[in-house]
């Protein structure tokens, strides 16, 4: 649109201009958006890995993370989709570090003992259903090294999976 001087600028394009203008705008907002969740998913997940505290995580999420992350993309004081969307990512961070955790998973002793309680049998009549020494069977709850033979009739005494009595490694990732 050029206007000559002395000439009145044709007002038929303004709409198409303020459209644009509100496009940028929106544009804009969304890429500052996703900029502020890139950087808080990367800090709030390395701290995920070192806070075992669902509580201490939550303080440092609002404490720490979200105002750092504030800091770095500066949000203009009459925008409010920004600091909610911000606000949505760190009550969904809270909820991957939440008091209702999976359970840790159940030792062999546990299992043992949970499925010799509900066959209501002794160590002694488990043994012998197992064709095993009593020894062990206890050696198979403290986790020792024994004979895969030895896992096998026991789980087949219990009715459950070999795999269940074998100790499990907390440092390893399971699935």
């Amino acid at each position: 649109m050029t206007v000559k001087h002395g000439q009145e600028p044709e007002m038929r394009h303004l709409p198409n201009v303020l459209q644009r203008c509100e496009q940028h705008s929106v544009l804009w907002r969304n890429a500052r958006i996703k900029a502020c969740g890139l950087l808080f998913d990367a800090a709030a997940n390395e701290y995920l890995k070192v806070d075992s505290d669902s509580e201490v995580y939550s303080e440092r999420l609002r404490d720490v993370v979200l105002p750092a992350v504030l800091q770095a993309f500066p949000v203009p004081d009459d925008d409010r989709f920004i600091p909610a969307a911000i606000q949505m990512l760190v009550i969904d961070w809270e909820s991957r570090r939440s008091p209702v955790d999976t359970p840790a998973p159940e030792t062999p002793a546990q299992i043992i003992d949970r499925l010799r309680d509900k066959n209501g049998c002794t160590m002694e009549q488990l043994a012998a259903d197992a064709g095993l020494d009593t020894k062990q069977v206890y050696k198979v709850k403290r986790g020792e090294s024994v004979r895969t033979e030895t896992i096998l009739a026991l789980a087949a005494a219990l009715g459950c999976e070999a795999g269940d009595l074998l100790p499990r490694d907390p440092t390893r990732k399971r699935g």
